[in-house]
């Protein structure tokens, strides 16, 4: 790429997001912006239509976004909740000794859901401005998931 290739851009506006930007793609129309940040959340926000934004007063506009936050899949919760069975076994007969109850009698704490976790890149993926792609830190590292903004969770990880 030279200077005689690079175009002229007029800013149109500025939006806050308030969190750390660790990676944005467009989606092909160019009309929407997905935004990976630190605090475990993926953005999405829509390109303003430059006529209908007033800036007189100020650069700084708001604008509509989506927002995701990534939790555990179903699949995870279900890893992080399986015990070896026999000490569950043990477990068991220990309670029965000691207080003459089964265990199911008792409820077991449920398995905390993982913090969110930094979003580190982001990427739409397929012709359906729903899906895309994240890969995350902590105890989501080693993964990318699958994930569409009508699903509270991600739909599908892939190891890599």
């Amino acid at each position: 790429i030279n200077d005689n290739d690079l175009q002229p851009y007029e800013p149109v506006c500025l939006t806050e997001l308030k969190q750390k930007i660790n990676d944005l793609r467009w989606f092909r129309d160019n009309k929407r912006l997905l935004v990976a940040c630190e605090n475990g959340t993926v953005v999405e926000v829509l390109r303003p239509d430059r006529s209908k934004i007033d800036t007189k007063a100020s650069y700084v506009v708001p604008l509509p976004t989506r927002i995701w936050t990534i939790k555990m899949m179903e699949s995870q919760m279900k890893k992080n909740q399986q015990k070896d069975e026999s000490e569950e076994e043990k477990r068991r007969k220990r309670l029965r000794m000691y207080t003459g109850k089964d265990a199911d009698e008792f409820k077991e704490e449920e398995e905390k859901e993982w913090e969110p976790a930094p979003i580190l890149a982001c990427s739409y993926f397929s012709d359906d401005p729903n899906k895309f792609l994240i890969t995350a830190d902590k105890e989501f590292k080693g993964y990318i998931y699958i994930c569409n903004f009508t699903n509270d969770r991600p739909v599908r990880c892939l190891d890599y």
